[in-house]
């Protein structure tokens, strides 16, 4: 989103040329080899959970059949399935015990979550799980207009000597205030409990600037990555271009053609989310009006530490590189990617890419570095920039530049390899030029990056404002203090939006999403927004766009990180 505009000055594109040969070297100095994709430190038991809304049991073939829920459940390999619209011995249902009836076939065991009685039996929420049930109460949830009454099963269950804190909630359909207030008594009752926790349900809320989600997000991660799967469907057609692109996947409604997403796994943040293919997924089923979710998560080992800013973990980051002196006193270079796909996308977004370009350019400059010099290089002409970082010190920028081609990456991972630097802002790699998904790990340069995981959210407060990570200790903080020197912290975004990333091991994380106040939104590490890895520097927000470029604080950041990046003492 653009917040402001204003006449755009003419740009020169300097195209630099190619060498004609190279030959990738990860021991050159100042070179990186990309980090292989390691499992998350620190975690271990892995289980996998399930939220599905069963409809009483009636599927859109208007067949009722529990069985084949269980058997989903069974295909799945579900260990622990919250149960909403479920039927406990009600007339609606010749009295069948539908619960019972499904951990009974499966050998699990279950607690019902009884929401108002009728007809002998009661309506609930439920859980079923492989894992023994050590405890379980129901509470009522606000209803502030009167419509039907809610309510959340709280079960604590045994994960293999892991106690986890289990809600199971099915929220208000059409009134948004009474569905407001009980998320709201929701996370107030889950943040009173200790971690690891779990919350699943159909919140009948879309995931986007919704503030029943959004209450969800400020303890817990939601487990589904938004980005990563592309659905086309008249339901997103008939959106604006914003929510076509970030309301894809992981859609429950609609059996026969998925539309929208209104059921979820939330999760704190001590327990781990699997990374690997098919770990979070939507199965198909016709046994019910909504789709199954269901993913695969990872508890924490108990004598695991996982605060980033822990001294255990700063001792281990020490031995990252610091950016290299000049190379025989050559003047340093600042190149700017231009790209044309960018381009186009931006202008789809009605955004202002030349402004951007132009204001990065007036910001680099602005720095005062003798000698420094600034230009924009063409995509396709990101080759040539291998020569020049094996000659002086060179510094690539890539502002929010979501459409890469397999070749544009690939030649930034040899400019890194020769010794360049790197400053990555937003979405840069996260599509090819086509807008297919472009890597597996959410961005095409994750390895550069440093990225084990990476999601896009545009929920406040998660993203109001960037602030430094704890206090300096040894190499870190020294480069965390180059950083932030003499910038007033948190520096603000004029739209809360920005991407959620996991660090990989051996990642130095120098600031994390804050409120406006400075406080950190969520717990380390997946609340990092700015992140070093060797010689890339990846910042989760669109730092470098002109809008942000306006305030004092963002400008000076940005000037320390370019200085930084080139090694210039401050």
């Amino acid at each position: 989103m653009r917040l402001n505009s204003r006449s755009m000055h003419c740009l020169a594109v300097v195209s630099i040329v190619a060498v004609t040969a190279f030959i990738m070297s990860a021991s050159r100095a100042g070179g990186q080899a990309a980090p292989q994709a390691d499992e998350p430190a620190g975690f271990g038991q892995r289980f996998t959970v399930m939220t599905y809304n069963i409809h009483a049991g009636m599927g859109v073939d208007f067949t009722y059949d529990i069985d084949r829920i269980a058997d989903l459940i069974r295909e799945q390999g579900a260990d622990i399935i919250g149960l909403c619209e479920v039927e406990q011995k009600t007339q609606k249902v010749n009295y069948d015990d539908q619960a019972k009836r499904i951990a009974d076939k499966l050998g699990f065991q279950y607690a019902y979550g009884p929401i108002f009685a009728r007809s002998a039996g009661f309506f609930c929420n439920a859980l079923i799980s492989r894992f023994p049930i050590l405890s379980h109460q129901t509470h009522l949830l606000p209803n502030p207009n009167h419509t039907q009454p809610r309510a959340a099963l709280e079960a604590q269950v045994d994960v293999d000597g892991t106690v986890v804190t289990v809600f199971v909630t099915h929220l208000e359909v059409a009134d948004s205030g009474s569905r407001v207030a009980q998320a709201k008594a929701l996370a107030g009752m889950a943040s009173r409990v200790p971690s690891p926790r779990i919350i699943m349900g159909d919140f009948n809320a879309t995931p986007t600037h919704a503030l029943e989600t959004a209450l969800m997000l400020r303890e817990h991660n939601d487990t589904y990555p938004l980005h990563r799967v592309l659905v086309d469907s008249a339901w997103l057609a008939a959106q604006g271009r914003f929510e076509r692109d970030y309301l894809k996947g992981g859609y429950t409604i609609g059996v026969f053609d998925p539309s929208a997403r209104i059921d979820y796994i939330f999760a704190s943040c001590d327990i781990g989310v699997a990374s690997d293919a098919g770990a979070a997924r939507v199965p198909h089923s016709l046994a019910s009006d909504h789709l199954p979710y269901a993913v695969a998560l990872e508890l924490p080992r108990k004598q695991a530490a996982h605060d980033l800013s822990a001294p255990a973990v700063d001792a281990a980051l020490g031995a990252l590189p610091s950016p290299p002196a000049s190379q025989d006193g050559r003047a340093p270079l600042v190149a700017v990617m231009h790209s044309p796909d960018v381009a186009l996308w931006y202008e789809d977004m009605g955004w202002y890419y030349e402004d951007d370009l132009d204001m990065i350019l007036e910001t680099v400059s602005g720095i005062g570095l003798p000698g420094l010099e600034c230009v924009l290089v063409p995509a396709d002409d990101l080759e040539g920039l291998v020569s020049a970082a094996s000659q002086r010190p060179t510094l690539l920028v890539l502002s929010n530049a979501r459409r890469m081609s397999g070749r544009q990456m690939q030649a930034v991972r040899h400019f890194v390899a020769a010794g360049g630097r790197v400053i990555a802002t937003y979405q840069t790699s996260l599509k090819t030029e086509t807008e297919a998904i472009a890597g597996e790990c959410g961005f095409g340069l994750a390895d550069l990056f440093g990225a084990q995981m990476a999601g896009w959210t545009g929920v406040s407060p998660m993203h109001d404002a960037i602030a430094p990570v704890g206090a300096s200790r040894g190499e870190p903080g020294a480069a965390a203090d180059a950083i932030w020197k003499g910038v007033k912290a948190p520096v603000s975004l004029p739209v809360p939006e920005g991407m959620v990333v996991k660090a990989r091991p051996g990642c130095m994380v120098l600031g994390q999403w804050s409120h406006r106040d400075g406080t950190p939104s969520r717990p380390l590490p997946v609340n990092a927004a700015m992140m070093l890895n060797g010689s890339v520097l990846y910042i989760g927000a669109d730092l470098l766009c002109w809008d942000v470029l306006q305030e004092e604080p963002a400008k000076m950041l940005v000037a320390n990180m370019v200085r930084f990046m080139l090694g210039i003492d401050f």
